[in-house]
């Protein structure tokens, strides 16, 4: 599926619809193992297992994890734990390990990979999973804090309760912040950038919100107030 909201990382996907539209119906496969030749890729087999499963992943957050990659601050929450309160600590966990799989398939490539054009189209989808992978590892993080706080208003937690939620809370934005150094690593045109901003202004933005909120410690920053803000994508439990 191409997103308009993305361009860069959007190469593999156009790719795939152009030569449909030149050649007639190619099922993925037979395209990874062209376009690994055409790019000079170390390793095709490998780099076609990789691209599946990134593509059966991005289907299983998008099935178990919804909304998970919607960056924004009225759908993520403006009072309580917003989505930090919904994912699931399980799921969160095992959508991560199977973009981790992708990751190492794919640096193994890389590895061997000596063509300049190749190696470059590999370090940028290496990096963005990388930024998945650690964007996920923030979310089971900051979900540390459902046991202490789902069900409950800020004034029924204790001083012990508020500590508690605050050291995680700020473990995740710990993470959130690596997130945002890799991220920034590749910025390749303003599609990226806006994708960096977009996050900056919501995960990060609400758990600010949800730390202030419960432990009364830190600040709220501008983006958490939501203005003229249109409706949350449907929730689904999968």
């Amino acid at each position: 599926m191409c997103s308009f909201w993305r361009t860069a990382e959007n190469r593999t996907p156009a790719r795939y619809a152009a030569q449909i539209m030149i050649t007639g119906l190619i099922t993925p496969a037979e395209f990874y193992a062209v376009y690994a030749r055409t790019l000079g890729l170390a390793h095709p087999q490998q780099y076609a297992a990789a691209m599946q499963r990134l593509d059966d992943t991005d289907t299983q957050a998008r099935d178990q994890l919804p909304n998970v990659g919607f960056c924004y601050v009225g759908s993520w929450g403006v009072q309580g734990l917003g989505y930090y309160g919904v994912f699931k600590p399980d799921r969160l966990q095992d959508v991560r390990q199977n973009y981790e799989q992708a990751v190492t398939w794919l640096t193994e490539c890389a590895r061997d990979t000596h063509d300049t054009h190749g190696a470059a189209y590999l370090a940028f989808i290496i990096n963005r999973a990388q930024c998945t992978v650690t964007y996920l590892k923030a979310l089971e993080t900051a979900v540390e804090i459902q046991p202490i706080c789902a069900g409950r208003t800020p004034d029924q937690l204790s001083d012990s309760d508020r500590q508690a939620v605050a050291v995680i809370c700020d473990r995740a934005l710990a993470q959130m912040e690596d997130y945002m150094a890799l991220h920034a690593r590749l910025l390749p045109d303003r599609g990226c950038e806006g994708t960096l901003i977009s996050f900056y202004y919501t995960p990060p933005a609400v758990l600010k919100r949800v730390r202030a909120e419960f432990t009364g410690m830190g600040t709220v920053e501008d983006a958490a107030a939501v203005i003229d803000a249109p409706p949350s994508p449907i929730w689904t439990e999968a």
